[in-house]
């Protein structure tokens, strides 16, 4: 009775189509450190499914669309899943792990960035190699002149993990103007496709750890 009582709360899931994805503003924490969050905007869709008149009408509109993704019965059925944890309190929260590693890896964060963390309503994983490069550029003095977008999570000992919407952060990132960008290994392939494809001047980059990403940001600087 209990389950049921939950899945009432989640027929919702069952109409949800499309996910969209928008231009968001990259978020540089640390003031003048050059170091920018790329976060995506997002929005769903539901019970529409055909994806040609969406486009129209977004475009009638002048709705600043990236990407639509079509949702699949087995991303209903996670979504569905997660959510019924949630009420449950039995899942882990991204964007909570993604505060306890970067946490753990700087031991003591700038205030800037535990402020960042304690307040944004932004949610996911993808800030974590950001907000630690924010906070060892600005505490330990390293100079970058540049303004660099860095997307990547966060894990165990400073490891720098994949992340999702990578097309989308890198036309975020070519758009405002960033000469660099940082991406996960992972998503480099991914990254580089946009690139060419959009006949991007963004010159990416991949790194595995945030050792990686400080030596890279110390090189170009070097340079």
């Amino acid at each position: 009775m209990v389950l049921l009582a939950f899945e009432f709360q989640l027929l919702e899931f069952e109409s949800y189509t499309f996910q969209v994805s928008q231009y968001a503003d990259p978020v540089e924490v640390v003031e003048d450190s050059g170091i920018h969050l790329m976060v995506v905007s997002t929005f769903e869709v539901f019970y529409l499914t055909d994806e040609a008149n969406l486009r129209e009408q977004y475009s009638q509109e002048d709705i600043g669309v990236i990407e639509l993704y079509a949702v699949t019965n087995a991303q209903r059925y996670f979504s569905k899943n997660q959510e019924l944890a949630r009420k449950l309190r039995l899942d882990t929260n991204e964007f909570d792990v993604m505060t306890r590693a970067v946490t753990t890896y700087l031991t003591d964060p700038s205030s800037s960035v535990r402020d960042f963390m304690d307040t944004t309503i932004i949610t996911g994983n993808s800030m974590g190699l950001a907000l630690v490069l924010s906070d060892l550029l600005s505490e330990e003095g390293v100079q970058n002149a540049f303004e660099i977008g860095v997307t990547g999570a966060l894990g165990d000992n400073g490891a720098v993990s994949g992340i999702g919407m990578v097309n989308e952060k890198v036309l975020i990132a070519a758009e405002s103007g960033f000469p660099y960008m940082l991406v996960p290994t992972e998503n480099f392939e991914e990254a580089m496709a946009t690139k060419e494809r959009e006949d991007l001047a963004i010159e990416i980059h991949a790194v595995e750890s945030v050792e990686e990403a400080v030596a890279y940001i110390e090189s170009i600087n070097q340079k």
